[in-house]
């Protein structure tokens, strides 16, 4: 029924504690469940734990990437994976409240093909990660004509169909929450939890600005309809 993904780099201190927490939501739910671990070419012992957790548990499924892509990547090899009928893709640092998923997942039952996180009372650093993170949801927002806050969150869950045959979108994959959202059909925001994070810290502001302009790249015409009409001019003169 559900597909839990979950993208890994170096979290060996939290894989335990994140396996045990959604374990033990999810079980109650009535459900079947597995978890899509993968390793994103970690150098501690993240892969060794997911193995030892498979080992005791078959709904455990880790698998590994040849070297570190991203999370994106990461991520679009999890769906690639994923076998449930909805998927939920939560970060492997605890950042994010296991506890939440049944409130996505309740929001998919009403109807909706994706339930997004809006983390409330962020405890992240005003300036190096709530700012540009806020400018990039306005930007994202504009280009996309969305109306989503909170664009950057690791927790949302999804019908199945919304990620299917991602390979087909070629380098927008890089940039998968615009993506996911122009596949919906509907969209919801749902507020969730947000805890310090324990591992490492994410995206730093040089990072966002770095996928601000890869999104910019990748959707605008304008930049290369200026070009082309001066390559042309160039040729005329």
């Amino acid at each position: 029924d559900v597909s839990v993904v979950v993208p890994v780099f170096n979290n060996a201190d939290t894989l335990d504690e994140l396996i045990d927490r959604l374990v033990a939501v999810l079980d109650p739910l009535g459900v079947s469940f597995e978890i899509v671990a993968v390793d994103d070419g970690s150098q501690d012992t993240s892969f060794e734990i997911l193995q030892r957790r498979a080992a005791q548990d078959e709904r455990i499924r880790p698998r590994a990437l040849a070297r570190n892509f991203g999370s994106q990547a990461a991520l679009c090899a999890g769906f690639d994976l994923a076998r449930g009928a909805r998927i939920v893709c939560i970060d492997a640092d605890l950042e994010n409240y296991p506890e939440d998923v049944p409130a996505l997942l309740t929001a998919l039952e009403r109807g909706f093909d994706l339930a997004c996180g809006v983390r409330t009372d962020r405890r992240s650093s005003v300036w190096r990660r709530r700012l540009p993170s806020a400018l990039l949801n306005a930007y994202v927002r504009r280009r996309t004509g969305t109306h989503i806050r909170d664009i950057g969150c690791g927790l949302r869950a999804m019908e199945a169909r919304v990620v299917r045959n991602l390979g087909l979108e070629g380098e927008a994959r890089r940039l998968l929450t615009p993506l996911l959202l122009r596949r919906a059909r509907t969209v919801v925001e749902v507020p969730i939890r947000h805890a310090t994070r324990t591992a490492r810290d994410g995206h730093s502001f040089l990072s966002l600005l770095g996928i601000a302009l890869d999104f910019y790249l990748l959707t605008a015409r304008r930049p290369f309809l200026v070009l082309g009409l001066a390559g042309l001019a160039l040729l005329a003169s």
